[in-house]
């Protein structure tokens, strides 16, 4: 080889050389891009990056070319080779990054970032719990908690509910529902609280008084119902033919009676009671045949205008004697050509006419009954009564203002006090009873427990003697039988021979087939 090939050789040498060096310099691979595989990563490069650690000479072999002559342009060409393969070592590395960096995006992604901080808008509240209760322990005078409180009120709405909902007519409602009430007033009846807890109950009871009171008539569902505290449903009762019989005269003459369907209910018996009011008879609600035979008579007389012989009744009066000629409801609705106006019905004796209820007679026509607020038709269905919790004032019905510890009275027009209270003035204050004293009925007062008797405004024990009893009061003492009072002692009664102890058991009689001669029992 002569010393110019040698000199190109080496050359050649030192310019893959440092070629080798400044990649080394620029493929600062970071460590993830040992994982990344280097198949097909770039096009353009021939043969996958030179990792660190790696013996390079086949390299060079592969670059290495025969002996040329040294020229200007072979040296261009291989700098322009280095540099191509510089910008491809670059892009391999920049791939390589993208690789690395793609999955670390994958384990944060912004729907976890935003999970923590996130928060209903406004427009969609969260509905509120409803208030805890709890039921209270059977007794009176307890001091009750918060949620005991909340017990009380509710079971109260409750019962208002169930109230409207039992059937009058079927024994085993009413027994249930005066068992409930029973249960309440045990539990409810007479209670203590802190100052403010019962105020802030009521406030926090109020907004669920519909859900209460449904629940409160699910008690008395005549259905199956799912709910625990439901009553099974009793066995339909067969349809009466005279009930239904009835239903559909009372419906024909304007009584809102219900469905004609054999059956006697609260629409059925509201209905009866009306037109028994407005004819004048006897208000008991009952659906008997005397009741079917005048409304056919009232509806005869009313469709016909004939005279109809009177029936044979037991209700007062005891004789019915239509007028020969009354006019139809269908006739007219002038009062003056002597029809029966809008909203009117025949009376019961058939020759005149009555308002419906909701109306009242004015002059010749009826007209609507005016309602303020909080106001309700009366039993009649011509006027107006003021709801429970308010009173009548004038035109209107203004709310009845209790003190604290009170509550509405039976007719809901006014106030008492709760047990354990007496009222003074505008206000309840408390009973004060001594020790060993109790809550009289009425809940305003107290009296002795038994085995005491009042002294004062104290309980004092009964002293009892030997073989004596307290009395059927409580607050005095009897002797036992076999003994009898003297003065403040119980002593033994003497049996003669033939004798034992009389009915009351503080004497002797004298047994079958003996009398009494002086202290002893002779034979008759």
């Amino acid at each position: 080889m002569t010393g110019g090939e040698q000199e190109q050789k080496k050359g050649e040498g030192k310019g893959f050389a440092g070629l080798s060096s400044l990649v080394s310099d620029v493929d600062t691979t970071p460590p993830p891009a040992a994982k990344v595989e280097p198949a097909a990563a770039a096009p353009g490069a021939g043969r996958p990056a030179p990792q660190p650690g790696q013996p390079q000479p086949s390299q060079r072999q592969t670059y290495q070319e025969p002996a040329q002559p040294p020229s200007s342009g072979s040296s261009g060409g291989k700098w322009m080779l280095g540099f191509a393969a510089v910008i491809g070592v670059l892009w391999l590395i920049g791939q390589s990054d993208k690789n690395t960096t793609s999955p670390a995006q994958a384990y944060s992604p912004p729907a976890q970032t935003a999970t923590p901080s996130y928060s209903p808008p406004p427009a969609e509240p969260l509905a509120p719990s409803r208030p805890q209760e709890s039921m209270p322990p059977v007794g009176q005078n307890q001091v009750l908690s918060t949620a005991q409180i909340r017990y009380c009120l509710a079971e109260e709405i409750r019962m208002d509910g169930a109230k409207s909902a039992i059937n009058n007519y079927i024994e085993s409602d009413v027994d249930r529902f005066n068992a409930m009430v029973a249960d309440y007033n045990s539990r409810c009846g007479n209670f203590r609280y802190r100052s403010g807890m019962l105020e802030n109950a009521r406030r926090e009871i109020e907004p669920y008084r519909s859900q209460f009171q449904s629940e409160g008539r699910s008690r008395f569902v005549r259905s199956p119902s799912t709910g625990s505290l439901s009553a099974p449903a009793p066995s339909r009762p067969a349809p009466d033919a005279t009930v239904q019989a009835i239903q559909r005269k009372l419906n024909e003459l304007g009584y809102e009676a219900g469905t004609a369907d054999g059956l006697m209910g609260r629409g059925t018996r509201s209905a009866i009671l009306a037109f028994q009011r407005d004819n004048g008879l006897v208000a008991d609600g009952n659906a008997r045949a005397a009741l079917l035979q005048l409304l056919t008579v009232t509806r005869q007389v009313e469709r016909q205008g004939a005279q109809v012989p009177a029936p044979s009744v037991t209700v007062a009066p005891p004789t019915y004697t239509p007028p020969a000629r009354a006019s139809s409801r269908q006739e007219s609705t002038n009062p003056t050509s002597g029809g029966i106006p809008q909203h009117a019905h025949l009376n019961y004796l058939g020759n005149g006419w009555e308002c419906n209820r909701g109306y009242y007679r004015s002059g010749n026509e009826c007209q609507p009954v005016q309602m303020p607020r909080y106001a309700t038709l009366d039993v009649y269905g011509s006027g107006w009564v003021c709801q429970s919790g308010y009173f009548k004032s004038g035109n209107e019905c203004q709310p009845v203002q209790m003190p604290q510890n009170a509550t509405l009275d039976v007719y809901g027009s006014g106030w008492v006090c709760q047990r354990g209270y007496y009222r003074s003035a505008n206000e309840c204050l408390p009973v004060q009873m001594p020790r060993y004293a109790t809550l009289d009925v009425y809940g305003s007062g107290w009296v002795c427990q038994r085995g005491y008797y009042k002294s004062a405004n104290e309980c004092l024990p009964v002293q009892m003697p030997p073989n004596a009893t307290l009395d059927v009061y409580g607050s005095g003492w009897v002797c036992q039988r076999g003994f009898y009072k003297s003065v403040n002692q119980c002593l033994p009664v003497q049996i003669p021979q033939n004798a034992t102890l009389d009915v009351y058991g503080a004497g002797w009689a004298c047994i079958q087939g003996y009398a009494r001669v002086g202290d002893s029992c002779a034979a008759n």
